[in-house]
This record gives C-alpha cells, structure tokens and sequence, in this order.
C-alpha cells in the first residue's frame, strides 16, 4: 500500500475517521470541522487503505477495540509506508491494549466517549510533532530546536542533547516567549490530559540544570505562586500567566 502523504501542514489539516458506525463518524466530523479541519470518512479499514492509496490525511483517527486484528493490521500496514499519525479509540482500554496498540504504530490510545477537548488537544498534538518531523528546527531570537536530532542550540551555538519530553517541553517554551506558563498549561500545550501536569514538574526541573549547565542557567525561571517563563534573550516583558481554557475533564 502507498500512501500519499502531505509535507506542508497547516493550523489544521485533514482528519480520515475510520470506523464502521456512521453515527459515531458524523459526531467526530462534526466536533473537527466545527475547528476548522478537513474530515473524511471510511466504514472499513480496506476503504481507509483505498482513500490513502490516493489521497493525504494528515491524522487517522480509527475506532474499533484495541486489539481487534483489522485494526492491529491497518496500524502495520500504514505504518510500513508512512509516519501519517494515527489516534484510536476503544471501548475501555486499559495499560495492555495501549501497549499493545502503542507497539503495532499507533501513536495514541483513547476510551470512546473521550471529552472532545481533551481529544482536540491530543490530535492537534499529533499534527504538531507530524509537522516538525517535516519541518525539524523550531526557532525563538538565537534559540532552535532540532527536533530530528534532539538538540537544542544556544544563542552561543553551543548544542545540548535532550530527550524527547525535554524538546517537546522547549518548543512550548520557544513558542511562548515571556508567558509565564503553568504545569497544567504546559501539559495542555503538549496535548496531555491536567492530571498528568504534575508529571511535568520533575522533566521541567531536569531541562532546567540541562541548561544551567550548558551556561545558560535564567533561561527558565519560576515565577514564585505562577509557574515558569522562558527568558532568553529576546524574550520580552512578562506576560500574563497562561491557564487551561478548561477544567480537567478527567477529574
């Protein structure tokens, strides 16, 4: 199967839903082009392998149960020719179906009936990795990001390694010069559920010596009660602290 796949994304992109409930697809297409993006919908697996053959999704988002064989061989087979991302959604998936579908080529595993806001959150963090994995070097004044390589240049050109999470951290942070960023708006910019914001704190505190080591030890700072502000150079003034737009829809 060859699939078509696109090399510029843009804010939104086009979403392939792929399951065999057509009221369930309609639902989901109306909840991503009330946001502006592009749907198409395909009943069966075999007709979301015919769409791809010949058109470009930019995320496949697919239900059905998580180890379901049709769906265990569609992630195989679209995963063998493309890095498309692909989001799926069962009926009460635990710890060993998101092993399981994690380690076939999906690249997310969400319980059906999932709040739609959290599932906006985590796709357009799909499309966001999909986008710098075309585009790898994200820029703020002298700072980049080289997502491809996993390193982050300093304005003094000087390159520190990092892992996966601490790019994923740094992009937020280049992205939001000057914005004092909370651990819930950081988790919400990096399309995870509030619940799992704590988990950021001890990450944030390791890029944090990463860089202090490297010579650049104020370029995350904690604003006392408010959260962090990347403060390299260029950054600017202080701006408000960033917030959730909404409750966790989990707790």
């Amino acid at each position: 199967m060859a699939i078509s796949e696109r090399t510029n994304i843009d804010d939104t992109g086009a979403v392939l839903l792929v399951g065999r409930h057509e009221s369930a697809r309609t639902e989901l297409a109306r909840v991503f082009e009330q946001e502006g993006y592009e749907t198409h919908q395909s009943e069966t697996t075999e007709q979301a392998d015919a769409f791809l053959s010949s058109r470009s999704a930019d995320l496949v988002l697919l239900q059905g149960e998580a180890t379901e064989t049709s769906v265990l061989a569609f992630c195989r087979r679209v995963r063998r020719v493309a890095s498309t991302p692909i989001l799926v959604i069962a009926e009460n998936p635990d710890m060993v179906d998101e092993i399981v579908i994690l380690e076939t080529g999906a690249d997310g595993l969400l319980p059906r009936g999932v709040d739609k806001r959290l599932l906006l959150a985590r796709s357009r963090a799909l499309l966001r990795r999909a986008e710098l994995a075309h585009d790898p070097s994200v820029e703020s004044e002298d700072w980049r990001v080289d997502a491809a390589r996993r390193v982050l240049i300093l304005p003094s050109g000087r390159q520190v390694v990092l892992t996966p999470l601490m790019i994923d951290l740094m992009t937020v942070f280049l992205d939001n010069p000057g914005v004092i960023l909370t651990a819930e708006a950081a988790a919400e910019l990096l399309g995870r559920s509030q619940s799992e914001a704590d988990h950021l704190r001890t990450p944030i505190a390791r890029l944090r010596r990463r860089l202090a080591a490297a010579g650049e030890p104020s370029a995350i700072r904690t604003v006392h009660g408010q959260g962090y502000v990347f403060d390299g150079a260029g950054a600017g003034p202080l701006r408000a602290p960033q917030t959730p737009a909404y409750p966790d829809p989990l707790a």
